[in-house]
Formats: C-alpha cells, sequence, structure tokens
C-alpha cells in the first residue's frame, strides 16, 4: 500500500543519512589528521553541526551536541548552542539525556540566557522512577547553579536528601553546597536535615554530609561549632579513611575557636596517627595537631618525628608531604625543624625540582648565624648542578636573602660575602641579578673593610667579556668611586680599555651612562695618585735616579694612553640615541677640553669652546723629556679636581629624614602667602552659601499639573552610597536643617486645610492606580526564626517569583520546626562570602498572608496618601515662592 512504501522511503531516508552522518569519532579522526589545517576543518564541522541541530531526528541531535563537547573541550566556542543543548536534555531516552546534561554543566553558566529554561526539567526530572536520571540533574546542577535555580528548587533538593536510595541521597547532600553559595538564604532552613544526615546508616552518605559542611566550614567555621560532638563520634568510630579525612580537616577548623576541643581531641589524633596504615590519614593527624595542638610539646615531638619518617620515605610523593609538613611545622616550633636542617639540605639534590623547591623554602627558616656559611656553601653546589631555570632563581633569591636578611644580622665576614654575591654573579644567569648588584654596592657602602675585596672583584667582572649588563652598573660605580684601592696604574689602563674597548659596544645605555660619570672619577684618582707618587720621591721628576725617572716615564705613557683611550671611545657616545648618554659624554668631553687635557681634531669639537688660550700649540719635541713634561701637565690638572669627588659618600636610611630636627624659628605650618589663602577661603565660604540657597531646588521640582518629578541631580544623588566614607556630601549645612524643619512645621499645621480640584484629583489617583498595578508582585510576610537564644524577626514583606511561593510550605513543613536549633552561639545568618547579613529566605511558612492590591483599596486607604500627595504639592510650590522671593531680597 502507498503508507507502506512511504514507511519503507522513511527507513530508507534514516539508513542513508546514518551511512553518510559524521560520528564523534569521524570528527576526532578528522581533526588529527589534518593538523595543518586544522582550524579550517573545525570550521566546516561546526557548520555542519549547525545544520544537524536543525534536524528533527533525536539522534542526530545527541550526536551533534556530543561532537559539540569535545569541540568545547579543545578550545571552540560553542556557547550558541545552548537552546538545541535544552532540547536534547529534555529527551525520555536516557543515552540523549546524559549528553545534554553533560554539555550543558560545561557551557551553562549565569550569563547564559536559556538557563531559567531548565527549571522545570529539573523538577521534573527530580521525580523521575531512575536513579540515574536523578542524578544527571544534580550532576548538572552542580556545575551551573545560578541564583534564579537555587532559590527554586532548593526546596527539591532538601527533599531528595529524604529519599529511600542512597545513590539520590548523597548526591542531593554534594549538590546542597553550590545552592547555599548562590543562595545563602538557604542555608538556615535546610541546615537541620543536612545535620541529620550526619546518622545516616550507610556511609557515603554520611561522607557527602561531612564534604558539604566542611566546604561550607571553610567560609566560618563559627557556625558549626554545635556539630563537634557529632563529629568527635565520628572520630571515634568510623574506620572508614576518607571520611576521617574530611572529619579531622574540619575539626582542625574548629580548635582555634573552642580552646576546651584540643583538649578533647589530644589523645584521639594521637592514637589515630599512630595506628592508621595510610599515609594520607596520617598526614592529616600531623597537620591537625601542628595546627591546633600547638600548646602540646609532646604532640608536636610526636609530629616531626611522623614527618622526619615522611622525609626518609623513598616515595617522592610522601617525601614532598614531609617538607610541606616541616613548613607548617615551623610557624609553630622553629626550634623543631632546626634539628632537621641537615635531611632538609640533603634534598637539594633530589632529582624532583619540586622537592628542591619545597626544600629551599623550608631552609630559610632553620639558618642560624653559625650554619649560614655552610648552608650557603651547599646552596652554591646545588646551583652548580641544577639544570632548572625556575630552580637556580629560587636558588639566586634564597641565598640572597639568607645573607640579607635583618640588615646582615647572620653574616660575620662580609669579605665572605662580597666573594658569594660574585659566585651568584658569574655563575649561572639567573633573574635576581640587579638585586644582586644592589647588595653589593650597598655592602661596599657600609662596610670599608671589605671595599678592596669588591674593587678587586669589580675590576675582574669589567674585564671578563661574560659578565651581564645588570652587575655592570655596580661595577663600574665602584671601580670610579673607589679606585683608590686600585693596586697600580696598569689597573686605571685595564678598567678604562674595559670600559671604551670591549663593553662600549656592547653594553647597554645605562651602563654607558654609569662608565661615562666614573670615567672622569679614574682619571682624577689616577692623576692624584701620581701627583702623591712624584712628590714623595723628591722635589721633582729630574731630581730622581734613572731607574726612578724610567719607570715614572712609564707611569707618564701610561698615563697618556689612557688619555688616548678616551678620547677614541668618547666621540661614538657623543652622538648616541640616548638622551642620557649623549648629555654625560658631552659634559666629559668638555671638561677634558676645556682643561686642555684631551686635545680633540677639529671635527670633533665640543659644542662650547670653553679654553681661553686661543694660541696655537707649540710644536711637541720628540724627545722622551718634552713628552714627559707635557703630560705632567695633564696630570697637574686631573689633581686640581680631586676635591669634587672627595666628599666620601655614605648609607642613608629611609626614615632618616624624620631624625633631622628642622631649624630654629621655622614654622611648617605658617601659610606662605596670607593674601591667596584669604581670597581661597572667601570662595568657599560664597560657594557654601549659594549651596545652601539653591539646595531645596536640586531635589524636586513641580511642573504645571502639580505631579511631582525627579530632577537629574537628585537621580545622581541618589545613586551616591551616603553612607561610603567617600562620600563628600555627607555633612550638611546647619541653615538647610533649620530650613527643612521650618518646612516640616508649617506643613503638619497646614496638613487638615489642604484642598484639592477634582481634575487633579482624579488625574492623581489614575496615575497612582496605574503605577501600583505595574509594580504589583506576589507577596509573603517572613515569619520570625530562633537562632539559639536569639530572636530573628522581619516585619516586612518579600516578594517571591512565580514557582516558589507555591513550595514555602514544602519546606517549612519538612525540614523547620521549633525543635530544630542551630546552636546557642551560632550565627549562621552570617553569608557564606561576601560577609554581610543575609536575607530571610524568600520561601517561608504557611501562615504567610498577601497584601491586598491596590485596586481593592476603599477611598478611607486612599485618603491618608492623597492628603500627603496634595501637601507635598503645595509645599513644592511654596518653596518655590520664598526662594523667588529671598533671591529678589538679595
Amino acid at each position: 500500500t502507498q503508507s507502506t512504501w512511504g514507511l519503507l522511503g522513511s527507513v530508507l531516508l534514516v539508513i542513508l543519512f546514518a551511512m553518510f552522518e559524521k560520528t564523534l569519532t569521524d570528527l576526532v579522526k578528522g581533526i588529527r589528521s589534518h593538523r595543518k589545517d586544522e582550524a579550517a576543518y573545525i570550521n566546516v564541522a561546526v557548520q555542519e553541526i549547525r545544520e544537524e541541530l536543525k534536524s528533527t531526528n533525536n539522534s542526530v541531535k545527541a550526536n551533534a551536541v556530543l561532537k559539540l563537547t569535545y569541540l568545547h573541550m579543545v578550545g571552540t566556542e560553542v556557547s550558541w548552542a545552548a537552546f538545541p543543548t535544552i532540547e536534547v536534555m529534555s529527551q525520555s531516552r536516557f543515552s540523549y539525556k546524559r549528553a545534554g546534561y553533560l554539555f550543558a554543566s560545561m557551557i551553562f553558566t549565569e550569563a547564559t540566557d536559556v538557563t531559567l529554561l531548565t527549571t522545570n526539567l529539573f523538577k521534573k526530572d527530580f521525580q523521575s522512577a531512575n536513579q540515574y536520571e536523578v542524578g544527571l540533574a544534580l550532576n548538572c546542577i552542580s556545575n551551573m547553579c545560578t541564583r534564579e535555580i537555587a532559590e527554586n528548587l532548593v526546596a527539591d533538593l532538601v527533599n531528595l536528601m529524604a529519599s529511600s536510595k542512597i545513590y539520590i541521597r548523597k548526591k542531593a547532600a554534594l549538590a546542597l553546597f553550590p545552592v547555599f553559595v548562590k543562595y545563602p538564604d538557604a542555608l538556615r532552613p535546610a541546615f537541620p536535615r543536612l545535620k541529620d544526615k550526619l546518622s545516616d546508616p550507610d556511609i557515603s552518605v554520611v561522607s557527602a554530609c561531612v564534604n558539604t559542611i566542611f566546604e561550607l566550614a571553610r567560609r566560618n567555621p563559627k557556625n558549626y561549632l554545635s556539630l563537634a560532638p557529632k563529629l568527635y563520634e565520628i572520630l571515634t568510630t568510623s574506620s572508614h579513611n576518607w571520611l576521617l579525612i574530611k572529619v579531622v580537616k574540619l575539626l582542625c577548623l574548629l580548635m582555634p575557636l573552642e580552646p576546651r576541643l584540643s583538649k578533647k581531641l589530644h589523645q584521639p589524633l594521637l592514637t589515630l596517627m599512630h595506628s592508621t596504615n595510610a599515609k594520607s590519614l596520617e598526614y592529616e593527624c600531623v597537620l591537625a595537631i601542628i595546627k591546633g595542638l600547638s600548646e602540646y610539646p609532646d604532640a608536636l615531638q610526636q609530629a616531626a618525628e611522623r614527618l622526619k619518617a615522611f622525609v626518609d620515605d623513598s616515595d617522592q610523593n610522601i617525601r614532598y608531604l614531609g617538607l610541606l609538613g616541616l613548613s607548617e611545622l615551623m610557624v609553630a616550633s622553629p626550634s623543631l625543624v632546626s634539628e632537621y636542617r641537615e635531611k632538609v639540605l640533603a634534598c637539594l639534590q633530589d632529582q624532583d625540582v619540586t622537592i628542591r623547591l619545597r626544600a629551599l623554602h623550608l631552609i630559610k627558616g632553620t639558618v642560624t648565624k653559625r650554619s649560614l656559611p655552610n648552608v650557603v656553601n651547599r646552596l652554591l653546589e646545588s646551583l652548580a648542578a641544577s639544570d632548572s631555570q625556575e630552580y637556580i632563581d629560587e636558588l639566586a633569591h634564597v641565598t640572597l636573602s639568607l645573607c640579607c636578611k635583618d640588615q646582615y644580622d647572620l653574616v660575620s665576614d662580609f669579605a665572605w660575602l662580597v666573594k658569594v654575591l660574585i659566585q651568584l654573579v658569574i655563575g649561572k644567569p639567573n633573574a635576581h641579578l640587579q638585586a644582586i648588584a644592589d647588595q653589593l654596592i650597598d655592602v661596599t657602602v657600609r662596610v670599608e673593610n671589605v671595599r678592596p675585596v669588591s674593587v678587586s672583584e669589580s675590576l675582574r667582572l669589567m674585564c671578563d667579556e661574560h659578565s651581564k649588563n645588570e652587575i655592570l652598573c655596580a661595577t663600574a660605580w665602584i671601580l670610579g668611586e673607589y679606585n683608590i684601592y686600585l693596586a697600580n696604574l696598569s689597573d686605571y689602563v685595564h678598567v678604562l680599555e674595559a670600559m671604551f674597548v670591549t663593553r662600549l659596544k656592547s653594553s647597554t645605555p645605562p651602563v654607558q651612562t654609569a662608565i661615562i660619570t666614573n670615567t672622569l672619577k679614574l682619571l682624577i684618582g689616577a692623576g692624584h695618585r701620581l701627583v702623591e707618587n712624584q712628590f714623595s720621591a723628591g722635589s721633582g721628576l729630574g731630581s730622581s735616579s734613572s731607574t726612578h725617572a724610567l719607570s715614572s716615564a712609564e707611569y707618564l705613557e701610561s698615563f697618556e694612553s689612557m688619555l688616548q683611550t678616551v678620547a677614541t671611545g668618547l666621540p661614538r657616545l657623543c652622538l648616541s640615541d640616548e638622551i642620557e648618554v649623549q648629555e654625560r659624554a658631552l659634559l666629559l668631553r668638555n671638561v677634558l677640553h676645556m682643561t686642555g687635557i684631551v686635545d680633540f681634531n677639529q671635527n670633533q669639537r665640543p659644542l662650547i669652546d670653553l679654553t681661553t688660550d686661543s694660541t696655537d700649540t707649540e710644536t711637541v719635541a720628540s724627545s722622551a723629556t718634552a713628552t714627559a713634561l707635557t703630560t705632567m701637565e695633564k696630570v697637574h690638572k686631573l689633581s686640581q679636581l680631586a676635591p669634587l669627588i672627595a666628599a666620601e659618600l655614605k648609607p642613608v636610611h629611609p626614615l632618616a629624614q624624620k631624625s633631622v630636627q628642622p631649624p630654629p624659628g621655622l614654622d611648617l605650618d605658617q601659610v606662605i602667602d596670607p593674601e591667596s589663602e584669604q581670597v581661597d577661603s572667601d570662595k568657599k565660604h560664597h560657594r557654601r552659601r549659594a549651596d545652601d540657597d539653591w539646595s531645596f531646588l536640586n531635589e524636586r521640582t513641580c511642573d504645571a499639573e502639580g505631579t511631582a518629578r525627579v530632577t537629574s541631580d537628585s537621580v545622581g544623588k541618589s545613586a551616591v552610597n551616603r553612607e561610603s566614607p567617600f562620600y563628600l556630601g555627607a555633612v550638611e549645612s546647619k541653615s538647610r536643617h533649620r530650613k527643612e524643619k521650618k518646612h516640616r512645621r508649617k506643613d503638619k499645621s497646614r496638613h487638615s486645610e489642604t484642598k484639592h480640584d477634582s481634575d487633579k484629583e482624579d488625574s492623581s489617583e489614575t496615575n497612582e492606580q496605574q503605577n501600583t498595578e505595574t509594580r504589583r508582585s506576589p507577596l509573603v510576610e517572613l515569619p520570625s526564626a530562633t537562632v539559639g537564644s536569639m530572636s530573628y524577626s522581619v516585619d516586612k514583606t518579600l516578594a517571591l517569583p512565580p514557582g516558589v511561593a507555591d513550595q514555602r510550605n514544602l519546606i517549612v513543613n519538612n525540614v523547620a520546626g521549633p525543635k530544630d536549633r542551630l546552636g546557642e552561639d551560632i550565627d549562621l545568618l552570617t553569608p557564606l562570602a561576601t560577609g554581610e547579613t543575609l536575607q530571610q529566605p524568600q520561601w517561608g511558612s504557611s501562615s504567610s498572608s498577601h497584601r491586598k492590591p491596590s485596586s481593592n483599596r476603599t477611598e478611607e486607604d486612599k485618603q491618608p496618601r492623597e492628603r500627603h500627595r496634595e501637601s507635598r504639592h503645595h509645599r513644592s510650590h511654596r518653596e518655590h515662592k520664598e526662594h523667588r522671593e529671598h533671591k529678589e531680597h538679595r
């Protein structure tokens, strides 16, 4: 028949479509086979999936959602498929429903528009006879819960905790935590049911409840002190390791809040730590003892011994836990950790870099003044054998912090400290070279005896081609400032050659600036030392012996080579693109040219010729004596500049300015310009008076029909938080308060005499009725509640969203009751995340009453409101009239 042929055709089309349809396996294989053009292939696949989602075949849609799930995992934007996902979630077949719920839990957020459409779907699946469908819905809520969904479904979740199926009870207990986070008001009525489930006969349900309570206690542990007796019972009776781990961690949060609890848990924790074979539970017991039983030395000693066994274990994971526990023990008892310093240092040779990093963090608290050299030497040995850049950077940081701790309190030999800093510099590169350079300068300035060592090491670094630019600024400054500690003139020559020949091309602008600045110090220091040597040898250079004259001639020749080196490299710096380098180079060039020390070529003359002698220079004789005399003149001129750098730099503490007393007669609070101060005061006074005169018009104005409207200035003020400490308008003038008080007294006396025209009354009544009907929403009066010995009541009404008002009786009848109390000193109304006071839940008791709609009000109910509107209208007109008269009077 025709219908049979039509059915066969449909089946054939389905079979053909299934043959050419790409499954998830085909998509994965296609992406792997298109490595070069993966993005293009994914774009084509997304277009195919869009067409598949338009299909009426549920199998095709479910397959498309599965493929979108994989694409989302590889980073593709698929949030556009939210609505088709809900269609797949609503399918009756379990495999389709599971694909939809999985994809929804991954892409649905609070910004997703269609999340509200899932509320009824969740309610429907909660009533399913298949417990695994209920589990799918609970899993999805845990990942995509929003405040609206939490408000609508919290009653259903609480009811699911009373289910006869263990699988549903434990999943419902776990799903309550994200609901409490999004909707804190649900915590109060749902807490008794959660507390009762701690006595559930199934251990998995108890474990789920403990997990939820533990996550809540991490935010505010004081709320859950009343659970201590039940948790103690679980700790002493249960043998489930994972449950005991959570119980121990929860009790660890409660012990600092209740001193008696530490005494109660002293022996049970020690017994459990020694009796268990599970390393995880043993470690949690150790941490609980360290954090909660720090006043018991015997308990801390036993915990330290267990951590020592952890560090000696062959398993790297357990060894890492041992080091982590010692870090916690360092806070409670540093002396106990110092006993295991050698074991910690041995961990620096471990192959696992995480263990070495953890050992570095632990070493900082175990070093003393006596053990510092040994520890630092071990660290430097570990630095040479390491290949991890992260570990090298951290090791350099730890070494530097140990040496400089408390203003070098642990250092007894500063020459050793300088050598350690140099080893950190010349070793493997690290990210703390600038800090090392700063410390090198600081030690050199503070400790005079260490300056010869610093100068010699800086000379070695400056001549080393592999030195980093970060350290060259410090070495150049040390060599220039303390050049008196250079051994002989040849060292000056080597320094200047290293600066202007080796370092000039490859150095950064800051290094070039330091080189130029300290070059003048080196030249002045060399000239001054030559003059001192000449006068100590005799009355003149010619009066010395031939051997001494030869030696002096060699010195002068070396000095001349220094000047030639500077004259060769300085013009290049004068053409630098960096303005700082160019300015310093031109300054040095003009100083040398002004003093006649260096005669630059005609094309390299300074921008300002400061020389006074314009005569031509006499021809220099080729004899050695004539050359020496000319050089000696340059030496004497440089020696005359020695007072420029004679003053010694000294370290200054950052807070030293507070110790400087101001000179007598100086008043820092005195006004410098009294006239300008008086003008500013007058301006502020006039501005304040103007604000007071016009303040009443800034709040409300009235139109011709007498309807109050809010001005833009009033809207802006209403948006400001007047309770904020940054609100500048919190203090109002007294005159404004007096005016407002006077207006209120007049309004009260005229309240009974106010009349309104009939047409205005009808129009105002119509507008008011329309506004009331627009704002109308279902209202429920919240009941009073008791928390321990405190009463918490709400005398106002809150609007309930549709669907929640119908569920208000369900929670109260099944959960809340007069016998369900949360403890005498527990305040569960503290919010979980923000610290503000929790609001009452929007689902109340069965005795809640609704307010009357505005359309059913009687005339007697409307009269006070109309009188108030009329008085407000006349008051605005009267204020406007008074202001106009006041303005004319002024």
